[in-house]
């Protein structure tokens, strides 16, 4: 179990699923998935509830696609009504693998550290534990956060290296998360490929092989 097999990319948002609606987390989840799908990213989650579904409306909102990845049945209480697809029973490996082979990008909004900290085995990270070479935003940390300290910290749990320099933000702006997933994800050479190529080849394509 690999890569999603989707005509756009993705984009992996995670946060509590304890965050209700009228929230202004919730808010900003979902405002960050429209704007990400006006720009034909879909969305990848843990297909919870909370951050999850704010993230999986606003795909809905832009007519993109939101993918829940949920684990064992036991730990989550299933997806939320706004996922498109859903793919249960998932290890922690396995999702962690679908993540990183899948995500051009992350947004994790979170108000502290400690609820990042808890977060990690929900994103998309390497076999050796470390974040996919993305773009990483880190949304919603409080104003008196030490950043200089969370990104230390970052480094000494092994999320961050000097591969990830300029990868990284934190921010409490919609605009600026949005901007630097735009600016600094690389689109893969099949995802360009296929938007490239016009539908009448496809057609011809798909002839072809059947």
């Amino acid at each position: 179990m690999g890569q999603l097999n989707y005509n756009d990319p993705f984009i992996c948002i995670v946060g509590s699923p304890n965050v209700e609606e009228r929230e202004a987390s919730y808010q900003s989840a979902r405002q960050i998935s429209w704007c990400l799908g006006e720009m034909n990213f879909n969305v990848i989650t843990g297909g919870g509830y909370g951050i999850m579904e704010a993230a999986c409306r606003g795909a809905n909102d832009a007519s993109m696609i939101s993918v829940g990845l949920n684990t064992d049945p036991d730990t989550v209480v299933g997806s939320n009504p706004y996922v498109d697809e859903s793919l249960n029973h998932l290890d922690m490996d396995s999702r962690r693998r679908i993540l990183a082979d899948s995500s051009l990008g992350v947004v994790i909004l979170t108000s502290d550290f400690d609820r990042f900290h808890s977060l990690i085995r929900m994103l998309p990270l390497t076999d050796c534990g470390m974040f996919a070479k993305i773009p990483i935003v880190v949304f919603g940390i409080d104003a008196d956060v030490d950043v200089q300290n969370l990104t230390e910290k970052m480094l000494e749990l092994g999320l961050v290296g000097e591969e990830h320099d300029g990868l990284l933000m934190f921010t409490n702006s919609v605009q600026e998360a949005v901007h630097h997933i735009k600016k600094k994800v690389v689109i893969p050479m099949s995802f360009l490929q296929e938007l490239l190529t016009p539908w009448w080849l496809k057609i011809l394509i798909s002839l072809f092989r059947s």
